[in-house]
């Protein structure tokens, strides 16, 4: 004896009710996100050195300041599934002589979508 059903050993009926777009997948309410703001940059350690100085004077630059995390969302969004879990900016750039300060770390973007 061959059956086609596949509510052979059960009692519920196999016709399933339609179900609401948003039940259709799981959705995610709540997501753990780990932030980083960038490391500032090394300090430059230098001395002036003029033809008339008698002594050398500093004139080394600051490192540049890191990059900040910046999470940007819309109301239109009702799932966090496609988020990022780790978000790391970039670190400051390297002070240079004459008192130049270093290059500021680049931001880091998560939009969700």
């Amino acid at each position: 004896m061959v059956t086609t059903s596949s509510s052979f050993y059960s009692d519920f009926p196999t016709k399933k009710g339609k179900a609401a777009p948003l039940q259709e997948r799981r959705m995610r309410e709540r997501v753990r996100i780990w932030a980083k703001g960038g490391e500032g940059g090394n300090g430059c350690w230098s001395y002036r050195r003029g033809r008339n100085d008698r002594y050398r004077k500093p004139d080394g630059g600051n490192g540049g300041r890191g990059g900040d995390v910046i999470l940007e969302c819309s109301a239109a969004v009702w799932d966090f599934s496609s988020l990022q879990h780790h978000l790391n900016a970039k670190k400051g750039g390297y002070g240079v002589s004459n008192n130049k300060i270093g290059s500021r770390g680049s931001e880091r973007l998560c939009r969700c979508q």
